[in-house]
């Protein structure tokens, strides 16, 4: 049904401008088409430099006229990410405004709104922290976000999660117990453990993760945030 693209906002830099995501963004949509598709949008870098706004819109209005048989899914991952940044551009803002060249404004929130409402060949999916459900009337994804709850691995759901490590990660039975206990099997929560036991794994050249790894990272990585 979808040209799937999975974006991870994660590494995206602090000093994000408008310009450089929109551009970023149409690529990554530009990347899943295939080459036939791709090679029918217009698409220069010049023309968002010159007025980012509106060549993001022309993007998305030109790909929209295709009439494809398949939309293009978005799954904007770590979408927190963005906000963040958006708020740390308007927090520079202490001499005057600073335009879409200097910072990640928050009228890029609008711009994915009005492709959206568009209801044209993209649709996008945003994951990450739940603040960013909190959006009020004010803001400019008001009412455009319907959550979707994930409910609880399974164990063997769970099991396969761990062993998707390669071998690098391998866990005690303790250790595993501890950890499907501590994280309640919450996917983000599990995924986000075990990528840090699997960062200190590939580095340590341990060949067993204990049950004192497992506490270490729950309580160094986990209940140290309150964002967890």
């Amino acid at each position: 049904r979808f040209y799937c693209s999975l974006i991870d906002l994660e590494d995206r830099p602090r000093t994000e401008t408008t310009e450089s995501f929109l551009i970023y963004l149409s690529e990554r949509i530009r990347d899943c088409l295939p080459e036939s598709v791709r090679a029918k949008l217009p698409f220069s870098r010049q023309d968002f430099r010159d007025e980012p706004y509106g060549a993001f819109e022309r993007f998305c209005d030109s790909l929209n006229g295709l009439q494809l048989q398949r939309r293009v899914l978005l799954i904007i991952d770590e979408v927190d990410k963005l906000v963040a940044i958006i708020k740390s551009g308007e927090e520079r803002q202490t001499q005057g405004p600073l335009g879409p060249h200097h910072v990640l404004q928050p009228e890029v929130l609008g711009a994915l709104r009005k492709t959206l409402m568009k209801d044209g060949a993209v649709r996008m999916v945003f994951a990450g922290l739940p603040t960013f459900l909190e959006a009020g009337y004010g803001d400019r994804l008001f009412g455009l976000f319907l959550p979707v709850h994930l409910k609880p691995f399974t164990e063997d759901e769970a099991i396969r999660v761990v062993e998707a490590s390669g071998g690098v990660l391998t866990l005690t039975r303790r250790a595993r117990e501890y950890l499907f206990r501590a994280t309640g099997l919450q996917p983000y929560l599990l995924n986000l453990v075990c990528y840090f036991l699997f960062a200190a794994a590939a580095t340590s050249g341990r060949d067993l993760t204990t049950l004192s790894d497992v506490e270490e990272a729950v309580e160094d990585k986990l209940l140290s945030s309150e964002s967890y």
